[in-house]
């Protein structure tokens, strides 16, 4: 989806896993990958797209800019792992 207020593309992913708890204690982690098996740590700029990530419960969301300033949402299909990492 696109927000014409931030100039962003977004993909909102829903993840029950990320409860109050986890998301006030615990670390989350998320590479994307362009399909060339190759996973990049957020946040990140690829392809004149800076990408970067935000969570709370119950929703993670990926965001793209591009820094060129278009309006052009990223090519092709982008892969994410999430991980969780348990803290104290």
């Amino acid at each position: 989806q696109y927000d014409n207020v931030t100039k962003t593309w977004y993909a909102d992913i829903d993840m029950p896993e990320i409860d109050n708890y986890v998301n006030e204690t615990n670390g989350i982690v998320v590479s994307i990958s362009f399909g060339d098996g190759v996973y990049e740590l957020l946040p990140d700029v690829y392809n004149n797209y800076a990408f970067y990530v935000t969570h709370s419960p119950g929703v993670l969301t990926i965001e793209a800019q591009d820094q060129a300033g278009t309006t052009y949402p990223p090519d092709g299909d982008i892969l994410a792992k999430i991980v969780i990492i348990p803290s104290a």
